[in-house]
């Protein structure tokens, strides 16, 4: 049975059935096999659990951040100096939050 929320390679392989019995092989190669692998990730329908464990500036430009996720996850942080504002005027919000933080990526190296 599949378990919710997690990752599988897939391979898929066919053989002819209209030579049933032949003597020579009528499958697929095993390259032919790989190159059919997909990775499928089931559906989790919960968010991950996050927890800000530390924070430490460790130069005047490099803030290291270490935080605890209950789940596989990719994690966005940014920073600013004062509250941030969309291109609207408007303050981090729950309509805009994520917008904000991930268009921040650009601005990392």
């Amino acid at each position: 049975a599949l378990l919710l929320g997690t990752d599988y390679d897939v391979y898929c392989f066919a053989e002819d059935d209209l030579c049933d019995g032949c003597k020579v092989t009528t499958g697929m190669t095993a390259a032919a096999v790989l190159g059919t692998l997909t990775p499928v990730r089931t559906l989790d329908t919960t968010p991950p659990a996050i927890r800000l464990v530390r924070t430490e500036s460790l130069s005047k430009n490099t803030i290291e951040i270490t935080l605890q996720v209950d789940e596989g996850s990719r994690v966005w942080c940014a920073a600013w100096t004062s509250a941030p504002q969309d291109g609207y005027g408007d303050f981090i919000q729950e309509s805009n939050f994520e917008g904000l933080i991930k268009g921040k990526a650009a601005d990392c190296a």
